[in-house]
């Protein structure tokens, strides 16, 4: 599977989405790209292209990881997933995106 997502960036109201306020997102010429493929067992592992930097993990132990911060987003959506009862299977995922880090386009949120 492939999928990928834009970034973006508010004109208006920066953080007011998510507690009921107006914004106006538009989408940058940016994007996050994530192939993945299913694997028995429980095992996640993560490939960042952009950080040359690989993690691993179970589902069973889903932690956040201070040396590995780019992967925690993507730990955090799964976490939410088993917490909403959704019955996950390891993958295997490379992530690569050329949306700027810290620029305030949702790098995180397009992952």
């Amino acid at each position: 599977m492939v999928a990928r997502a834009s970034g973006r960036a508010n004109l208006i109201g920066e953080h007011t989405d998510y507690n009921q306020g107006l914004v106006l997102p538009i989408a940058v010429d940016r994007d996050v790209l994530v192939a993945g493929v299913v694997q028995e067992g429980d095992q996640v592992t993560l490939h960042s292209l952009d950080f040359q930097d690989q993690v691993r993990f179970g589902l069973k132990n889903i932690v956040y990881d201070p040396a590995h911060p780019w992967a925690n987003y993507t730990k955090g959506v799964v976490q939410v997933f088993k917490q909403k009862g959704y019955t996950l299977s390891g993958f295997v995922a490379a992530i690569h995106g050329n949306i700027h880090i810290g620029a305030g386009q949702s790098s995180a949120a397009a992952i």
